[in-house]
């Protein structure tokens, strides 16, 4: 398991890196998928996965960039979003 990735340790990816250029916040937005407390001991480094997540929810709110948040079947799950992040968005079918 690598420690620390940059660009030079990964073949190609100087290459894919030019290509991707800087976030367009017209056409990007975040996905945040199934984080759940159910989840918690099949996701290595859970606490981590949480804490980043966060972070990027922070970020995405100080861009103004569009999150969206996904959760299977909140009835027959613990809900994880609402206590950890803070928030919780529901979304009818």
């Amino acid at each position: 398991m690598w420690n620390h990735l940059d660009r030079n340790s990964i073949p190609g990816a100087m290459a894919i890196s030019r290509h991707i250029g800087k976030l367009n916040l017209s056409r990007t937005a975040l996905l945040i998928c199934d984080i759940q407390e159910k989840f918690r001991t099949s996701i290595s480094h859970f606490d981590a996965v949480v804490l980043v997540t966060k972070r990027m929810l922070d970020a995405s709110r100080i861009l103004k960039m569009p999150a969206f948040i996904t959760e299977m079947y909140p009835k027959g799950q613990s809900l994880f979003i609402d206590c950890t992040l803070g928030f919780y968005i529901h979304f009818s079918t």
